[in-house]
């Protein structure tokens, strides 16, 4: 239970109570602090209770279903870059290389893994950095475009190995694109593109191509946590662009210097709050969708029981395919997927 202070119309201060596992907000005589009869935000039904958590590791990996709605597809983990705080910086080294042989055999099985692809909501493409694997990228993209023809398709880049004739085709076939950077404190990450102008010029094509369907995404550390000045950041360069957020560093980085103090966490806590209050933070589309989502977890109720993985992975619809050799099998509807 959680202990709030907070203040009423009248300026008086007043204490409610939030249970982080049943989402309920109380005030001190138990009684519900909100109403929400017409809110919104409130769904049909008992919404405290939705699908039980499922514990997933490398040994038991998840139960998948045929029926899915987002499709994860994992090139490889090679990246041209070495950020400081990257989850995926001790497994860079083990990144090998691959053929586009691997590419057609994923198409070629899919349909083992897949029974309804009009119900596919998602497709996406991971890496390391994805545009490695441009030569895999071409195989699959135009396949699963005609494959999943109700789907949305995004990538995510860090922008460096851009060129027309990519952008070109990513606008061919519909796709969005995030460019992972941390605006005033790239340096945490690596080398900044927007300081090569023949790299820069190209994130500008990009930008022109693609949006409103294309967005920055940075990651807040202890060298740039203010959310204003990261969107203010991006802005001068593209003014209207979107910008949104991957989170905060975790406390699991590769490079403890990239690791927020306890002072550090507090400031930036304490900021961010200013922000959220006055309104200005909430010019971020995911910053907005963040917030929509904290109070609709309030107004239904929503238990701490069906909470998942950030990235899905546990859950039956949405499995992560990887083109690199690996096994693909998925032979029927609840059995289990480990590629």
């Amino acid at each position: 239970m959680i202990r709030l202070e907070m203040l009423n119309r009248n300026g008086e201060v007043v204490p409610l109570f939030y249970d982080q596992h049943t989402s309920r907000l109380t005030e001190v005589n138990g009684w519900a602090a909100l109403d929400i009869s017409g809110n919104p935000l409130k769904k049909e039904g008992d919404c405290g209770h939705v699908r039980p958590f499922i514990a997933v590791d490398y040994d038991a990996p998840g139960r998948k279903t045929r029926s899915v709605k987002k499709l994860k597809i994992q090139l490889g983990l090679g990246c041209n870059y070495s950020c400081a705080y990257c989850l995926q910086a001790t497994q860079i080294h083990k990144a090998a290389a691959s053929s586009t042989r691997d590419a057609s055999e994923f198409l070629a099985n899919i349909d083992n893994w897949i029974s309804e692809p009009e119900g596919m909501e998602k497709v996406e493409f991971w890496g390391g950095e994805p545009l490695l694997y441009w030569k895999k990228i071409e195989i699959l993209a135009p396949a699963l475009k005609q494959k999943f023809p109700n789907a949305r398709f995004s990538i995510i880049t860090n922008g460096s190995l851009l060129t027309r004739e990519i952008v070109d085709k990513l606008k061919e076939w519909d796709f969005s694109m995030a460019i992972s950077h941390d605006g005033p404190g790239q340096s945490v990450r690596g080398d900044d593109p927007f300081e090569d102008p023949n790299k820069f010029a190209f994130i500008q094509y990009a930008f022109k191509r693609l949006h409103p369907r294309f967005s920055f995404n940075s990651v807040l550390t202890p060298k740039s946590h203010d959310v204003n000045a990261i969107i203010d950041w991006f802005q001068d360069y593209f003014p209207g662009c979107n910008v949104g957020f991957e989170g905060v560093v975790h406390s699991y980085a590769s490079d403890p210097s990239s690791i927020f103090s306890i002072e550090q966490l507090q400031a930036f806590s304490d900021t961010l709050s200013r922000q959220l209050v006055d309104g200005s933070a909430l010019r971020s589309g995911a910053l907005r969708e963040k917030l929509r989502r904290a109070v609709g977890s309030i107004v239904n109720e929503q238990s701490s029981e069906g909470l998942f993985q950030k990235c899905g992975m546990d859950m039956p619809g949405v499995p992560g395919g990887r083109p690199q050799g690996q096994r693909h099998d998925l032979p029927e509807r609840g059995s289990q997927w480990q590629p």
